[in-house]
């Protein structure tokens, strides 16, 4: 799938949040400062680091970038300056939604071939297929049961969206008939896990739980 972290400010006409989410795990970040405080003390990093801005990149901005990111590859949405580093891409923004993925694609293909085992919402990650959750900025891997993780990948496939209890209970036991109670207890137990995340599983009255 590849890890893919978008800074994309209040300014951007073009707006690729949910365009991106939907196809790779994302991380949103608001500005660039705040990516970069956390890629200093994240474990896990992004293969990609998009920029959607459209008051172009200045040079003094290329510069603190290089001296940060490394070798992970830079590709941003502006019509502005991104200076002379054949390193950093630039995607025109009146691209419409099935060519800016297309050129995001390039830059993730070895990562997509590959396959990625992993989906993402702010700062949990989740790797599916051995069952942990890891928080940014916390080296601890956090072992879940096998239904708590069916659990955080529904809600997280689906941030912000009420999922009903119907749902979710389907989703894991499938026609299994349970007790009531038994969802509220692993939603009690995940919770606890999730303490340190600035992530929270809300519960709604008559409408289920959502991520928030």
């Amino acid at each position: 799938m590849g890890i893919v972290w978008l800074i994309e400010n209040d300014k951007a006409k073009l707006k690729l949040t949910w365009l991106i989410m939907a196809k790779y795990a994302t991380r949103v970040f608001q500005s660039l400062p705040s990516c970069l405080y956390l890629m200093k003390s994240s474990v896990l990093l992004p293969n990609l680091i998009v920029i959607n801005d459209d008051d172009g990149i200045s040079s003094p901005l290329l510069t603190m970038l290089q001296n940060n990111i490394g070798k992970i590859p830079l590709v941003a949405i502006s019509s502005g300056h991104t200076g002379d580093n054949s390193a950093f891409a630039c995607i025109n923004p009146n691209f419409n939604d099935q060519e800016i993925l297309r050129e995001i694609e390039i830059h993730l293909r070895p990562y997509v071939a590959t396959g990625s085992s992993s989906i993402c919402y702010k700062d949990i990650h989740l790797n599916k297929e051995e069952n942990t959750l890891l928080l940014e900025g916390m080296e601890e891997v956090i072992p879940l049961t096998t239904v708590e993780a069916k659990i955080l990948k529904l809600l997280i496939k689906t941030p912000e969206k009420h999922i009903s209890r119907q749902e979710l209970s389907e989703a894991v036991w499938g026609r299994i008939k349970v007790a009531p109670r038994t969802l509220d207890t692993h939603i009690c137990r995940l919770r606890s896990k999730m303490h340190s995340s600035e992530v929270r599983i809300a519960s709604h009255y008559a409408s289920g739980y959502s991520l928030e």
